[in-house]
């Protein structure tokens, strides 16, 4: 059996914590109060902050964008640029780099 940490809010007492098993923890939205035995409803948790991704996330913010520019960027698709326009410069951008490649190897 597998268990799930849920978090429940009780009206006098406040935030509390609670181990419920994996089965039925998609079907609770209340427990006891472990001080005063009142229903208290299921609150959703904040996540973690300990990660990376936690900390990112709490703050609103991510990853700075990658410098390197082999890197694929969707941002001109997200800003309005045609499909086709994005996949040409794309092309035209591995064209380059296999130019600079070639290039490079034969000296």
């Amino acid at each position: 059996m597998s268990w799930f940490m849920a978090e429940f809010d009780c009206p006098t007492h406040g935030r509390f914590e609670s181990l419920l098993p994996r089965a039925e923890a998609a079907y609770t939205s209340s427990h006891g109060c472990p001080s005063c035995g009142v229903a208290s409803a299921r609150v959703l948790s904040a996540p973690k902050v300990g990660t990376v991704w936690g900390a990112a996330a709490s703050h609103a913010k991510s990853n700075a964008p990658h410098e390197n520019p082999a890197v694929l960027n969707t941002q001109p698709l997200a800003d309005g640029m045609r499909y086709s326009d994005w996949k040409k410069k794309r092309r035209e951008f591995r064209a380059e780099e296999r130019r600079k490649e070639i290039k490079r190897e034969l000296g």
